[in-house]
């Protein structure tokens, strides 16, 4: 398994910090597999991770695959990986670990699935692992995580709602009813910066001339964990800090009361406040 994974991040075309955090964290993962006091259940999940891990990253090196298709799968390999170290972060708590080894396992069996479809089903349901591994390391991000712990737990619920919908999308034994309602929460989430009250907050920024780093903020957070809570995660970035000043003050706009909760509260208790279509 080890030397597999070494031949694996070794071979592989990225950024040298990349690498060793890929080999840091992974080689501590196959270090809990052979510790005879992890848990059973951690242990088989640890194996699965590293075993997908190593897969994945052949298929990044296949030079078959298209340069798009690469730094796809590597960018969910960069969110597993960082699920497994939060997984193994001795100062994270117990429900924590928990949750970011509990994650990084559905995304393993997800990944593994997608080649055994048809590549056009591979594309969309590769492009929703990738935007959930990029969520997971924006929150894990000094500079993009959620002060708030409350903001927090939101974003990690999002991400989790998606990866159970992914989940249940491809069970073959969940009804036609649950698989259809997963599906809409799918759709719901990668059509997220075409949802008409996206696309009106961000007329909102523009008419307050926004700064460009503020509303990429914005759309990235939205791909990411979706409406409502994504934008409002973006809104809450330090770039954003003049613009939702400026439209806490603006009492002809109907997203006042959006931008003031932003700017005094954690901003995952302001989507009550989001206007109505």
């Amino acid at each position: 398994m080890k030397k597999d994974l070494d031949t694996a991040v070794t071979g592989l075309e990225a950024p040298k910090q990349v690498k060793e955090k890929l080999n840091d964290v992974l080689t501590k993962a196959v270090d809990a597999i052979r510790d005879p006091s992890t848990k059973t259940e951690d242990r088989a999940a640890y194996a699965r991770i590293v075993d997908q891990v190593t897969k994945t990253l052949k298929v990044v090196q296949n030079l078959s695959a298209t340069s798009k298709e690469r730094a796809s799968y590597l960018r969910i390999v960069e969110g597993l990986t960082e699920s497994v170290r939060r997984s193994q972060d001795p100062k994270a708590k117990p429900e924590d670990r928990a949750f970011y080894l509990r994650l990084a396992d559905e995304w393993a069996d997800q990944v593994e699935g997608l080649q055994q479809i048809p590549p056009d089903e591979r594309a969309y349901y590769r492009r929703v692992l990738e935007t959930l591994a990029s969520g997971l390391l924006a929150v894990e991000s000094p500079k993009t995580a959620p002060k708030n712990a409350q903001d927090r737990r939101q974003i990690q619920k999002a991400l989790q709602e998606t990866t159970n919908a992914l989940a249940t999308v491809r069970d073959p034994k969940a009804s036609a009813q649950e698989r259809n309602e997963a599906q809409r929460t799918l759709d719901q989430r990668t059509s997220s910066l075409r949802n008409p009250l996206y696309l009106e907050l961000l007329q909102e920024l523009k008419r307050y001339k926004a700064p460009a780093s503020c509303v990429q903020a914005v759309e990235n957070r939205t791909l990411q964990a979706g409406w409502p809570d994504g934008s409002l995660w973006g809104l809450s970035d330090p770039s954003c800090a003049g613009t939702v000043a400026q439209g806490a003050q603006d009492e002809g706009s109907k997203w006042q009361a959006v931008f003031a909760c932003v700017q005094q509260s954690p901003f995952s208790t302001c989507a009550r406040l989001v206007p109505k279509e």
